[in-house]
C-alpha cells in the first residue's frame, strides 16, 4: 500500500496538470490587420504590435490565450456586431455612448488625436472650413470626433485603412487627416517622406483613453480583462510592453480600476 503522503502528492501533481490544460481556453479577438504601431499582420498571418502584445499578456495573466482575427476597421466592427469575435481591440477612444452599447474595458492608454496635412498647408487655412476636406476612419465614432472639433459644416471623407488615408492626402483628395496621434506620428516617421506631410499643431484629447469592446453578454470576459490589466500594471509588464512601442512617450497611459472592478 502506498503511503498517504504519496497519494496526496500525486493528487497535487494531477491538479496542477489539469489546471495547466485548462489554460487552453481561447478568446477570439478582432484586431486591425495593418495599423502600426498597434497591430500588424505578417504575410504568414502572425500578429504583432502594442495591442497584440498587450492582449496576449492580459489574457495570459488570467489563464487565457487569444486567437487574433484581423481585418479592416469596418470589417472588424462588423464581426463584433455579428458575434464572430469575443472582443475588439482596435485603438478605440472611449466616449460615453460606447458604454451604453458595449461591455467596455478599463482604458489601457491615453487617447490623443492629431491633424496631418501636406507640407505646404498653412494652419490658418483651418479657419475657412468650407474649403477644407477632412479624411478620417470610416466609423461613426471618428465622424463624431471631427464634427465635435470642427462643427457640422466639416466636409468629411472616410477611409478604411491608414495607407489609403495618406495616399488620399498625397493625391490631394483631402486636405487634412484626423486620426489617433500615435498612429499618425508612427506613419509620418516611418512610412512617409517627411518632405510630403507634417503634423498640424499639437496632439489633442480624443475621448477618455483607448478601450477594448465586447458584446454586453461578454461582461465577465471584460471583467477578466480588467483584472489582467491591473495584474500586468502591478508587475511591471505593462510598462515594458508600452516602452517597447512608445519609449518615453510623455502622453503616458491610464489604468484606473477603482470605478469598475
Amino acid at each position: 500500500m502506498r503511503p498517504v503522503w504519496k497519494e496526496f502528492l500525486l493528487l497535487v501533481i494531477l491538479c496542477k496538470l489539469l489546471s495547466t490544460t485548462a489554460y487552453s481556453e481561447t478568446v477570439k479577438a478582432g484586431v486591425l490587420f495593418y495599423a502600426p504601431p498597434f497591430s500588424i499582420a505578417t504575410a504568414q498571418g502572425v500578429y504583432f504590435g502594442f495591442e497584440v502584445d498587450l492582449l496576449k499578456a492580459v489574457l495570459e495573466a488570467k489563464g487565457l490565450e487569444p486567437i487574433f482575427i484581423g481585418g479592416s476597421l469596418k470589417k472588424t466592427f462588423a464581426r463584433l456586431q455579428e458575434g464572430e469575435v469575443d472582443l475588439v481591440i482596435a485603438s478605440t477612444p472611449l466616449i460615453q455612448e460606447l458604454e451604453h452599447r458595449y461591455a467596455v474595458s478599463l482604458p489601457y492608454k491615453k487617447s490623443f488625436g492629431l491633424l496631418v496635412a501636406r507640407q505646404n498647408f498653412n494652419k490658418a487655412e483651418l479657419a475657412d472650413l468650407k474649403n477644407i476636406r477632412f479624411g478620417t476612419w470610416d466609423t461613426p465614432l471618428f465622424r463624431y470626433f471631427v464634427i465635435d472639433k470642427f462643427g457640422q459644416q466639416a466636409k468629411i471623407k472616410f477611409y478604411d485603412d491608414i495607407a489609403s488615408l495618406f495616399e488620399a492626402l498625397k493625391q490631394k483628395e483631402i486636405d487634412v487627416i484626423m486620426i489617433q496621434n500615435s498612429a499618425a506620428t508612427f506613419w509620418i516617421h516611418n512610412f512617409s517622406k517627411t518632405s510630403e506631410v507634417k503634423a498640424i499643431g499639437q496632439p489633442f484629447a480624443l475621448g477618455y483613453g483607448y478601450v477594448m469592446l465586447a458584446p454586453c453578454k461578454n461582461e465577465k470576459l471584460i471583467k477578466a480583462i480588467n483584472e489582467g490589466l491591473l495584474i500586468i500594471e502591478g508587475n511591471g509588464l505593462y510598462l515594458k510592453i508600452y516602452e517597447q512601442y512608445f519609449g518615453g512617450d510623455s502622453q503616458g497611459f491610464i489604468i484606473d480600476g477603482s470605478s469598475r472592478l
